[in-house]
């Protein structure tokens, strides 16, 4: 993944819209990595990301929200990050960042969050007025 950002960072796929990645145990340093080469401008066009089942933890989210938070992945309306270890403060850390504006319209797959009645009562999803839960099949 390392490799992979790199090369994004270097303008590879510039126009892709769909990536993804899903499986492929690239935990938070290849997420830190895609975090990192995003914020430096790669993926421009990206608009449906898929990461799921790739063992990311919070830090990897953590970097994936600070990247959204300073504009990368802007143009992307659906993000799939079920299937990894995210806890409170990965969770935390991007419902904050889609809750100041990091992204408009945005479908999150329901399996990053708990299932009804729990709830994280610290994270302002509440706030997030672009945000929608929809069913993965939505991918199409």
């Amino acid at each position: 993944m390392v490799s992979l950002s790199k090369a994004l960072g270097n303008g590879a796929l510039a126009s892709c819209q769909k990536l993804f990645l899903g499986s492929n145990e690239i935990g938070d340093a290849g997420v830190e990595a895609l975090a990192k080469a995003c914020a430096g401008g790669a993926l421009q066009k990206l608009k449906k990301l898929s990461l799921d089942g790739n063992s990311i933890g919070d830090g990897g989210c953590t970097a994936l929200a600070d990247a959204a938070a300073n504009g990368a992945l802007a143009s992307v309306t659906v993000l799939d990050l079920g299937v990894n270890q995210i806890g409170d403060d990965g969770i935390k850390a991007f419902s904050t960042a889609i809750a100041r504006g990091a992204m408009g319209l945005l479908t999150v797959s329901p399996s990053l969050l708990p299932p009804p009645p729990v709830a994280y009562p610290h994270v302002p999803f509440a706030s997030c007025t672009g945000t929608a839960i929809v069913p993965e099949q939505y991918w199409g």
